[in-house]
């Protein structure tokens, strides 16, 4: 694609441009479109920036599969920041760790945990349904170029102390956009289910939301055999990546969710 923007935020922009009332995000019986999806992330993103975040900054995100979590990512990229998906299942030092490694001052979520608040760090509540349901026509998006950090992920620590892995946006655009291995066309419904901390969520998240698609998250917590047959149903799901061990499971012992 010539000409394309190189950052995630405004590929995204000229996808809601361009396809305004095409659905973006489908989540239980909630759905809202390309233009809904970009007008509260603009709104998010403002309150983000009277917070203090700016461009550079490293955002977390401790939030389960929601709506609340696709449009925090947006606002967050749309500040010229990078987000940082935390996993909640991790202990308490562990994250603390994370975060200030990263040195996050702003954490969005809905789960208060005073020890991830120390150091003067702020909070914005996904449980305040004035930030995510308002729209904010007139914004200006950061441009960030392609060598600018888009998230942060940190190991598992295995080995040690967990380390921080800085994804620019120049590798999410080209894990998605006209890539050799996925024909994602607008008309495709691809399904969100791995972890937000996990790098398979990447092509989920934005192989949908870079090329006009729909994206459909899985509303359970755990891979619930009935669930995940109806939501792919519900859904019309035609796209999904899942790992080698759960397609097995899958292939096995349901197969028909996947007809």
């Amino acid at each position: 694609m010539h000409n394309q923007p190189s950052n995630i935020q405004k590929l995204f922009e000229s996808q809601a441009k361009l396809r305004p009332n095409s659905i973006a995000l489908s989540y239980k019986e909630i759905l809202l479109s390309y233009e809904e999806l970009n007008l509260r992330a603009n709104y998010l993103a403002s309150h983000l920036i009277s917070l203090g975040v700016k461009a550079g900054d490293i955002v977390a995100i401790n939030l389960p599969r929601s709506i609340e979590s696709v449009i925090s990512m947006l606002a967050i990229l749309k500040c010229g920041a990078a987000y940082f998906p935390m996993d909640n299942v991790n202990p308490v030092p562990r994250n603390l760790l994370c975060l200030n490694n990263a040195y996050v001052d702003v954490i969005i979520t809905n789960s208060l945990c005073d020890d991830l608040l120390i150091k003067g760090r702020k909070l914005v509540s996904a449980d305040n349904a004035h930030l995510f349901n308002s729209a904010q026509a007139n914004f200006e998006s950061y441009p960030s170029n392609g060598e600018d950090k888009a998230y942060v992920m940190f190991t598992s620590g295995s080995t040690g102390n967990p380390k921080g892995v800085v994804v620019p946006h120049r590798a999410v655009i080209r894990l998605v956009i006209d890539t050799n291995y996925i024909d994602i066309r607008p008309t495709d419904a691809i399904l969100q289910f791995a972890p937000a901390s996990f790098d398979a969520s990447t092509l989920e998240f934005w192989g949908a939301l870079l090329n006009g698609a729909k994206l459909a998250l899985y509303s359970g917590t755990v891979l619930d055999p009935n669930l995940f047959k109806r939501e792919i149903k519900e859904h019309q799901v035609n796209v999904m990546w899942l790992t080698a061990s759960l397609f097995h499971m899958v292939a096995e012992n349901f197969i028909d969710a996947l007809h």
